[in-house]
């Protein structure tokens, strides 16, 4: 084990293939978090800084396995307390950790928690129709303030409407966020061309995985 962690972190991160096409699976992830979680036990924030900062690998997912691994082990007391101030969303994270806390402990049962009858069909459509209004139907009408209603998410404020050029020739973004009331803070956006035409969004991709 000693031998392993001291192999340099990119010599590592080739070894387990987590900068070629096999970046993104699972065994290459959960091999490098491990890794960088053992390697960096005595300063742990240095672990998922690593992980972020080591670009052309699956950055995202490695430093998350590293950060609830370090989370897991440590406590909030493995990470620094002004990034925990920065986290989007900080307020509603704690709170969903402390519910799976509670259901892990045994002081929040399961079977005390009320289940809705979920159709993942259903759902998707109803997103579907969501998104395809939120950019295509209602943009015009839409401001910052507003009150939306989310299918999913509930009742949320629009608290950012722009349009931002993009490197594409031809094409803007147009990009809505909404913070939640539920605590979650989402931005929801749309690749439009000049003529108007949606060329990427939530909705084209939920379409691809629907049959209606």
């Amino acid at each position: 084990m000693k031998r392993l962690l001291s192999v340099d972190d990119k010599e590592y991160y080739h070894l387990t293939r987590a900068f070629d096409e096999y970046k993104g699976s699972g065994i290459s992830t959960v091999f490098v978090a491990f890794y960088l979680f053992l390697k960096y036990l005595d300063n742990p924030e240095d672990g998922i800084f690593k992980a972020v900062n080591m670009l052309g690998s699956d950055t995202d997912t490695i430093a998350s396995f590293v950060g609830g691994l370090c989370g897991a082990y440590f406590g909030l007391s493995a990470i620094n307390k002004d990034l925990i101030s920065k986290l989007q969303d900080k307020d509603y994270i704690l709170k969903i950790a402390e519910q799976l806390h509670d259901i892990i402990t045994g002081r929040l049962l399961t079977n005390h928690i009320p289940i809705r009858d979920f159709n993942r069909k259903e759902t998707l459509l109803k997103i579907l129709a969501w998104e395809i209004g939120l950019h295509e139907m209602f943009w015009d009408a839409l401001s910052e303030g507003d009150q939306i209603i989310h299918p999913a998410l509930g009742r949320g404020k629009i608290i950012r409407k722009e349009i931002k050029k993009i490197q594409r020739e031809g094409y803007v973004t147009k990009l809505i966020e909404v913070a939640f009331d539920c605590g979650q803070t989402c931005i929801f956006h749309s690749r439009v061309s000049s003529n108007g035409e949606v060329s990427e969004s939530l909705s084209k991709d939920l379409a691809k995985n629907i049959t209606i």
